[in-house]
């Protein structure tokens, strides 16, 4: 029996580093579902904003503060990120761009 074979497989990062593409494929993974929950949100959000004068003054008041902005913003560099990710997916599948 040949004993030298590995047993088992370091994936600690400074040993083991992923292809860009497998993280750029996982990536697109995690912001869909991100953006699942976060357009949802948004959709209720506005549902309250145009429901009536009150919801509507309450959602003012919610999007107002410092941390919803930021999250607004966040939400649409995912959409950016996602979108681009996406093209570059369906110009793959159509082996456009395979070295």
């Amino acid at each position: 029996m040949h004993r030298e074979r590995p047993v088992n497989i370091n994936l600690s990062p400074a040993r083991f580093h992923w292809p860009v593409t497998a993280m750029a494929s996982i990536l697109h993974r995690v912001t869909g579902a991100v953006l699942f929950v976060a357009i949802a949100l948004l959709l209720y959000v506005l549902q309250m904003a145009t429901a009536s004068e009150e919801g509507f003054a309450q959602a003012q008041a919610l999007l107002g503060t410092t941390l919803p902005k930021l999250l607004l913003w966040g939400t649409l560099a995912l959409v950016i990120y996602h979108l681009v990710a996406g093209i570059k997916h369906l110009l793959l599948d159509f082996h456009i761009g395979d070295a």
